[in-house]
């Protein structure tokens, strides 16, 4: 070891361990273990002379001590003496001939690493354990997952950073291929954002589609504040995208989110950028705009969303105001509602834009 760099010092005395013929003497020998392992040590584990058992303990106690004391596995070995033969034909070999292959298995404890950030993606829609374990990190993965824990709902609804993604799997395919955990984590990762596109303003029915795929992706992997905030949002979005390429522009936004409000509120009453920009034509939305899409007939989808959008902002602003507001709500009740308000929203944008 010392030959190959190992700088280290080993204890004068050894740590005995039970012989594991119980289940409680196993567990002994995990807490032995543990117990002897310090914060951030480097770790040289030697299976070679033990019971079978010990190799599949030794996987879990270091996954543990990975997590919990952030240790660095530096190596797993096994001396395959059986190699030599049945022991009655080693005896007949010389000491200084019995030269048995040592077998280096420590991507067996990197398995694990690539196990735990799989899931991690899967569950939890989280990159950075899978970032972690590349050598060149997919930065572009990073920011779809920075784009959701944020709530960069523009970028969600017009979908660049999802094709960016795809591009960037894609053109390190053959990359990829050398890591065999990581290939499947990449089919994963591309069935994931597979139905997500990269779509423009005028295309009103991708739109919809990549904003309500990013609120089922927000329920699924408890982002429950995000996704609130980007269906509300959303639903601004689309009444904006159908009237105006000005989507993105704060007074155009603050129009179409008092249109949700006013319905039934005489003009002479309305208030805010609502009342004093509706006759502004370059660059706000103008009155006959605003009527036209009131008035729709042949997609009513704004009249039949209005409840919705009243209800979805009291949760919103429940959770954005930390539950300090008012009579605040009970945290196990805001996934549910988001899956009952998100389902209605969409068969309702669904049955008028065919999305």
């Amino acid at each position: 070891m010392r030959e190959n760099g190992f700088k280290g010092q080993f204890d004068k005395e050894s740590i005995a361990i039970n012989e594991g013929f119980t289940e409680s003497e196993v567990w002994g020998t995990f807490q032995t273990v543990f117990n002897k392992l310090e914060e951030e040590d480097e770790v040289y584990l030697d299976i070679t002379h033990s019971f079978r058992y010990i190799p599949m303990l030794a996987i879990v106690l270091l996954d543990y001590a990975k997590f919990l004391k952030k240790i660095k596995v530096k190596s797993i070995s096994y001396g395959a003496f059986e190699a030599l033969g049945p022991a009655f034909a080693v005896r007949n070999i010389k000491i200084d001939k019995r030269n048995a292959p040592i077998i280096e298995i420590k991507s067996f404890s990197e398995l694990q690493d690539w196990t735990i950030a799989a899931s991690d993606f899967i569950k939890y829609g989280k990159g950075k354990e899978i970032n972690n374990l590349l050598q060149s990190p997919i930065d572009e993965l990073g920011i779809v997952m920075d784009n959701f824990a944020t709530s960069r709902g523009g970028e969600l609804s017009m979908g660049n950073s999802f094709e960016e993604l795809k591009e960037k799997l894609n053109d390190q395919a053959k990359e990829y291929l050398k890591i065999p955990p990581f290939q499947p984590i990449v089919n994963k990762i591309e069935a994931k954002i597979s139905k997500f596109k990269k779509v423009g303003f005028d295309d009103l029915q991708g739109v919809i589609a990549n904003t309500l795929q990013s609120v089922w992706w927000c329920l699924e992997h408890g982002l429950i504040q995000q996704g609130f905030t980007l269906l509300q949002e959303g639903l601004v979005t689309i009444v904006l995208c159908e009237l105006t390429e000005n989507y993105k522009c704060k007074t155009n936004r603050n129009i179409a989110t008092s249109c949700f409000t006013i319905w039934n509120t005489p003009e002479e009453k309305w208030k805010g950028d609502l009342a004093q920009n509706l006759e502004k034509t370059n660059n706000y939305l103008n009155k006959s705009q605003l009527f036209k899409l009131i008035n729709s007939k042949s997609k009513p989808y704004f009249t039949k969303s209005k409840p919705y959008f009243a209800e979805i902002s009291i949760f919103r602003n429940d959770l954005n105001h930390g539950g300090y507001m008012g009579d605040a709500k009970k945290a196990e009740g805001f996934a549910p509602k988001l899956e009952e308000y998100l389902g209605a929203i969409e068969k309702i944008l669904f049955e008028y834009y065919k999305a």
